[in-house]
């Protein structure tokens, strides 16, 4: 009986090859190129990148207040009405004081001038800043490495999947060919009246119980199809020809897997190194926080030029000149708590980043652990399948034959005939779980926690 979740899939699967599709494209896939296309088409991998570039940006925010800034400014005023109109008296043309120049209720006034500002001492605070933002841009860039690991060892997992439902597919059918020659076989001997009803009825059912997973089988394998194609970027009515092996004489890591380090040191590990950042940076904002206590000096400097036209554009040379340099101190004296608050903030992030390192390193050295065991286990089980299906398939011949000769009956020709499928199965299992488990030793290094 089918489950739900079964019967679902196959209603989508009869729903999609029922639709009017475009036209299907056929795709040789190698276990290679899907790792190539599954990163570009990974919004993981596209969001991690899109952390590096945020976190580069804010670095470069923070050590911009290293350095003096500058701003230019310009601006325009056209005075209508003003209080100054005739407080010096009418003009009687007498030669009295001339204000032409003076900012006093001017028609056109122009101001255009440069600001700078440079903190020459504000406790280390922008220093820490800096500091901290370039841990977060590491440990950015560090996440972006377990982003293409971890999809990395999901395309392969996604591809030997696809693969492994294809062996099924292929048992199933084989199964079903067998039985359907028993059949043949049987119902030629009940019409000779070599055998009895009983085997004739007994063969018919072999033969309908192997049609549903056969049916089975190959929706489990349009679905694993599916999740490989949605992984990779290709489009689902696209047909794929996987040429990679599900097992050969000697299993290998796909190419791109070379570019991520075996390192397996604790040390090493990704996340580790991911907690150990946020560790620096945590303890920079410390420091940030710390030099709230301390007195600023900041040089300001200030210069403009003023023009009085009376037209609307001024010359150059007719601009009067003002400049002024500064030198600021600026000292907390109260602020109710608010400094001390954010330092006690401060600390608890620091002693918190610490702790989730301690808990990143022991949750990592049992992934390690693991790992290294699971890939033992599988490289055992593998070997140990090694001639079984070969051994399964000449018992199943011989049962067979014995069958055909009239020395042997249906049940030990069925029982050969599960014998065998069982076998070719845990061969293929076997094959798939040593593929994955070396690969993600091989990458290890670079995936995230739990993955």
């Amino acid at each position: 009986m089918m489950t739900p979740t079964f019967g679902r899939a196959v209603a989508l699967l009869s729903f999609l090859a029922a639709s009017p599709l475009a036209a299907q494209q056929v795709r040789v896939l190698s276990l290679d190129s899907a790792v190539v296309l599954a990163e570009p088409a990974s919004e993981v991998v596209g969001i991690a990148k899109a952390g590096v570039s945020r976190a580069q940006g804010a670095q470069s925010q923070s050590q911009s207040a290293l350095w003096p800034q500058f701003m230019g400014t310009a601006s325009y005023t056209r005075t209508l009405q003003t209080q100054f109109e005739g407080a010096f008296g009418p003009d009687t043309g007498t030669g009295g004081p001339d204000f032409s120049n003076l900012p006093f209720g001017q028609a056109n006034t122009w101001v255009v001038g440069v600001q700078g500002n440079w903190v020459l001492f504000n406790g280390m605070k922008n220093f820490a800043g800096a500091s901290a933002a370039r841990a977060d841009t590491r440990a950015a860039e560090t996440g972006l490495l377990s982003s293409r690991a971890a999809i990395l060892l999901t395309a392969a997992e996604f591809y030997y999947d696809a693969l492994l439902a294809d062996r099924f597919v292929a048992i199933a059918e084989s199964t079903l060919s067998q039985t359907e020659a028993t059949l043949r076989e049987t119902q030629l001997g009940f019409d000779v009246g070599n055998r009895a009803e009983f085997d004739l009825l007994r063969a018919r059912v072999n033969r309908d119980n192997a049609r549903p997973t056969v049916i089975q089988q190959k929706a489990q394998r349009d679905i694993a199809y599916m999740r490989l194609k949605q992984l990779i970027g290709v489009p689902l009515n696209d047909s794929l020809v996987l040429t990679s092996r599900l097992e050969d004489s000697v299993l290998v890591i796909p190419g791109a897997a070379s570019r991520f380090s075996s390192d397996t040191t604790l040390d090493a590990r990704a996340p580790v190194v991911q907690a150990q950042e946020a560790v620096t940076a945590s303890s920079e904002r410390l420091r940030v926080a710390k030099g709230e206590f301390y007195p600023s000096l900041v040089l300001q400097s200030t210069y403009n030029r003023f023009g009085y036209p009376e037209g609307i554009i001024p010359a150059w040379q007719a601009m009067r000149p003002d400049w002024n340099v500064v030198l600021g101190l600026q000292m907390p004296l109260f602020t109710g708590g608010r400094i001390r608050g954010g330092k006690d903030a401060a600390r608890a992030n620091l002693e918190d980043s610490r702790l989730r390192l301690q808990q990143t390193r022991e949750i990592a050295e049992v992934e390690l652990r693991n790992a290294i065991t699971t890939r033992d286990a599988a490289l055992a089980a593998y070997q140990a399948s090694s001639g079984v299906a070969q051994q399964a398939q000449r018992a199943y011949d011989i049962a067979d034959v014995r069958y055909r000769e009239g020395i042997s009956t249906q049940t030990e020709l069925a029982d050969a005939r599960i014998l065998l499928q069982q076998a070719q199965a845990q061969r293929a299992q076997a094959a798939r779980a040593l593929q994955v488990a070396r690969l993600r030793l091989a990458v290890l290094r670079d995936l995230p926690l739990g993955f």
